[in-house]
């Protein structure tokens, strides 16, 4: 079979996923630089919670069609419910006896146990585990990618508008503050398109796509740029690249789309960091 004959009925699948690699690869950016990789890996546990919740409760009739909670058994908007919830427990203010690194490990741990243990007691059973943590993409139909569209577009124009603004905050919060910027909301305002980012990534694509793709193209590119845009154009670029190449050397060869997408950009990481190890060497001598 060809690819190409068959696009038409791939298209939504394929869209949906170069545009969330390349939203997560510009995201990462900020997260590998504001080191908070955890922060996004235990958010991605809690939106594993909400959708192993709207599984557990598909067994309670008041979540049935036409109730008033049967949007309990929407897994998008339970991951994202918990997700923001997790940004509650997770929002960068320090505590003195208990600190952000000791509840970013509470978060990931409890959600991920609790994440099984909902799923093992759902109707479905043990075999949803596998849609948590390696869901395919392949079958996104019009309406998903309606919605996909309508939530990351703007979170991309977000943190494109607001470029400056975030690094200030990032990397000179004193002199943000004395500017009088609002660090904590700009600080919030982040930590939300991050969550909402993760949890659509996380429904549509699985944890392993999720993480893959907000750390792998991010790391890869700040080995090689130099300047704060060129960093965020090139980890765009290599999330774009394997995203196609995955994809389509997924279907060629019949393999999990998300697993293979992440794999080609884990190989450009290691050439990435070749390369840049060839050029010190090189200087060096």
């Amino acid at each position: 079979m060809n690819f190409f004959d068959d696009f038409s009925s791939l298209s939504n699948s394929f869209y949906a996923t170069l545009l969330l690699a390349t939203v997560l690869a510009f995201l990462g950016v900020h997260v590998i630089l504001r080191r908070v990789v955890f922060v996004g890996i235990a958010l991605s546990e809690m939106s594993s919670l909400g959708i192993a919740s709207s599984f557990y409760l598909e067994r309670f009739e008041f979540t049935e069609p036409g109730r008033m909670f049967s949007f309990a058994r929407e897994h998008l908007i339970m991951g994202t419910l918990l997700n923001f919830l997790g940004l509650v427990f997770l929002s960068p203010t320090e505590s003195k006896r208990l600190s952000r690194e000791a509840r970013i490990g509470i978060c990931f741990a409890a959600a991920g146990a609790l994440a099984i243990l909902l799923v093992a007691l759902s109707p479905r059973g043990m075999d949803e585990i596998r849609a948590l943590m390696a869901h395919d993409p392949l079958f996104i139909s019009h309406q998903d990618l309606t919605v996909l569209f309508s939530t990351m577009i703007p979170a991309l124009l977000g943190l494109v508008l607001f470029f400056r603004r975030f690094l200030l905050v990032a990397f000179d919060r004193e002199m943000a503050i004395s500017l009088g910027v609002h660090a904590k909301n700009w600080d919030m305002f982040f930590y939300l398109l991050l969550g909402l980012s993760i949890a659509m990534a996380i429904h549509f694509s699985g944890v392993l796509f999720a993480i893959g793709f907000l750390v792998l193209p991010s790391s890869a590119a700040l080995s090689v740029g130099r300047r704060p845009w060129t960093i965020f154009l090139i980890a765009s670029a290599i999330g774009l690249f394997s995203a196609v190449v995955g994809y389509v050397a997924g279907y060629h060869f019949d393999l999990p789309l998300g697993p293979t997408a992440v794999g080609i950009a884990f190989v450009i990481f290691i050439l990435t960091q070749a390369g840049r190890r060839m050029s010190e060497f090189a200087r060096i001598h």
